[in-house]
């Protein structure tokens, strides 16, 4: 609870990392209404193209990264109406369902050279190939 009070209370949260797949940090800070910076790379720019953060370019001067805080800072959080983030089970959720989907087209790829070559499939004495 300590932690979750303190990013509450921060006037910015700035990540400047070079490679994020899922910038929890960024999301937490987005979720609890909190003003949000990130570098224009990996999972970051695409809190800033949902509308959610700023970002700015990963080699910045430290003069341009500096205004855009003080900037960011005076303007408040970006994202003004309560954002829904997906929770774990969503995100494993909508992963499996990739999966799947990702799974039948393959499938359905195998079943229909098959039946081209005249293998299984239709018509044919075998299954689907794997």
């Amino acid at each position: 609870q300590r932690m979750a009070d303190t990013l509450a209370s921060a006037s910015l949260v700035a990540l400047m990392s070079d490679f994020e797949t899922q910038p929890m940090a960024a999301l937490e800070a987005i979720a609890l209404g909190r003003p949000v910076i990130v570098a224009d790379t990996s999972g970051l720019s695409e809190l800033a193209e949902n509308g959610w953060a700023r970002a700015v370019p990963f080699n910045a001067a430290p003069e341009t990264l500096a205004a855009a805080m003080l900037e960011q800072m005076a303007a408040g959080p970006i994202a003004r109406d309560a954002i829904a983030l997906p929770t774990w089970d969503e995100c494993a959720r909508d992963l499996l369902a990739l999966y799947g989907s990702i799974r039948q087209t393959r499938e359905a790829g195998y079943f229909m050279r098959d039946a081209q070559r005249g293998v299984g499939g239709v018509g044919g004495a075998g299954g689907v190939a794997q």
